[in-house]
């Protein structure tokens, strides 16, 4: 199995504010916003609750980054 990321968050889809942001709430309840670096089409993953995959870094304007989900 290859490693990507050394930690990662886990995160439920709450609303998308842009094409590039969307808020997710954690599993302890705080809602956080995360930045998308590819958003593409996502119309069948922007389901309340659709569990998100997330980075954590200061590498912009958010402290998280969006790099995976089920299909």
């Amino acid at each position: 199995m290859m490693k990507l990321y050394d930690n990662y968050l886990e995160a439920g889809f709450e609303e998308r504010l842009n094409r590039f942001v969307m808020r997710l709430k954690l599993k302890n309840g705080k809602l956080i916003t995360a930045y998308i670096a590819n958003p593409g089409r996502m119309e069948e993953f922007l389901i309340r609750g659709q569990q998100f995959y997330l980075t954590t870094g200061n590498k912009g304007k958010y402290n998280y980054r969006v790099v995976a989900t089920y299909y």
